[in-house]
């Protein structure tokens, strides 16, 4: 990538600028290893993530930038859009353990690969839980564009969030 900085800025932007967004998080990671299989056995990758929420769903980006500022370094990111179906029917689909339905997407797009995922998503109503979510996608691949590296399947995804302390404080 020619300008990284700039691809950078304008993705904070998007992130915390987002037009009609209820909530945002953003956050950027370095993750260093060492002894590794794969290709380099020690390996560094810069990674940006942010999500944000509004009335008519919420939206998940990352980018992560394998080996930043070394020759070879490469870039991946997913971008995951999901929509309700009940803010934009104007309806109550909650059932059960289930909050609201969801369409949901997702973008992969890096160096010679590229899937797109679409399918039904669920705001899941677990106690203790900030948010627990499922997602059921139909996934459509593809690698460089050769046909025989093209494939499609199913694929489900789930994330949440549980907070604990490991500790609590007293009154003195």
């Amino acid at each position: 990538m020619t300008h990284p900085r700039l691809f950078f800025a304008l993705l904070g932007l998007w992130c915390v600028g987002a037009q009609a967004a209820d909530w945002g998080k953003a956050n950027v990671q370095w993750l260093h290893g060492n002894g590794y299989e794969l290709v380099n056995p020690s390996r560094s990758i810069l990674t940006f993530e942010c999500a944000n929420g509004w009335q008519y769903g919420d939206n998940f980006l990352f980018v992560d930038v394998s080996e930043p500022g070394a020759k070879g370094t490469s870039l991946y990111a997913e971008f995951s859009p999901r929509f309700s179906v009940g803010s934009l029917a104007g309806r109550n689909t909650s059932f059960g353990i289930v909050k609201d339905v969801l369409l949901a997407a997702t973008q992969e797009m890096g160096d010679g690969v590229r899937a797109t995922l679409v399918g039904p998503g669920f705001a899941l109503d677990l106690p203790g839980f900030a948010f627990a979510d499922l997602n059921l996608y139909y996934r459509k691949s593809s690698r460089d564009g050769l046909a025989e590296q093209s494939h499609s399947g199913f694929q489900a995804t789930v994330d949440w969030l549980l907070p604990f302390a490991l500790s609590r404080r007293r009154a003195c």
